[in-house]
């Protein structure tokens, strides 16, 4: 099979994506010729080695939602102001509330 790189995808990205897992992103980047470190270019086209599933239900479930796994795209938290924290106060907890 191959696959074509989005922006910003990486081959550990394209592993965890298609193979379920980063136990097979050495197969990966052995099959295309690449370092696992190598940067990836938006258009370019891998090929994904057969045999190297490591979590075929991972997979099926990417599939399933139709996601694409992209790291570099993915939405980055923010960091909190310490101003902005509410202090815990155990007192304000009752621990029968949940039960």
């Amino acid at each position: 099979m191959n696959v074509t790189v989005s922006t910003g995808q990486s081959l550990q990205d394209i592993s965890l994506w298609l193979l379920g897992g980063t136990d097979a992103l050495f197969a990966l980047a052995d099959a295309n010729g690449l370092s696992i470190t190598d940067q990836l270019v938006a258009g370019q086209v891998l090929v994904v080695p057969d045999g190297y599933t490591v979590n075929a239900q991972l997979v099926d479930y990417y599939s399933r939602k139709n996601l694409r796994v992209n790291t570099a795209n993915a939405q980055q938290l923010v960091d909190v102001e310490p101003d902005d924290m509410h202090e815990f106060d155990e007192n304000e907890f009752d621990e029968n509330e949940f039960y």
